[in-house]
């Protein structure tokens, strides 16, 4: 029997088309952006400001399974990709 490979969290979100323009260069890939949103509302966020302020504030938590390279996306990013 081989061993079962452990997921991520990303892992879930890894097949999902990005709507962004594709001209563009992201700091933020879309897998980072869509589980940082998920798991803010899943803890009771409810619009971008808040999420985003949610992820500041458990930034240390978010590093462990997510790249922090750039920071926490602006309130702004998550509209841009939610609305896209």
């Amino acid at each position: 029997m081989s061993p079962r490979r452990r997921l991520s969290p990303a892992d879930f979100f890894e097949n999902l088309e990005e709507p962004r323009d594709t001209g563009r260069n992201f700091r933020h890939p879309l897998v980072n952006v869509v589980l940082r949103a998920v798991i803010g509302v899943a803890c009771g966020q409810k619009t971008f400001t808040a999420i985003s302020d949610f992820v500041k504030g458990q930034i240390e938590w978010f590093g462990q399974i997510l790249d922090m390279s750039y920071a926490v996306p602006s309130e702004d990013t998550y509209r841009r990709v939610f609305e896209a």
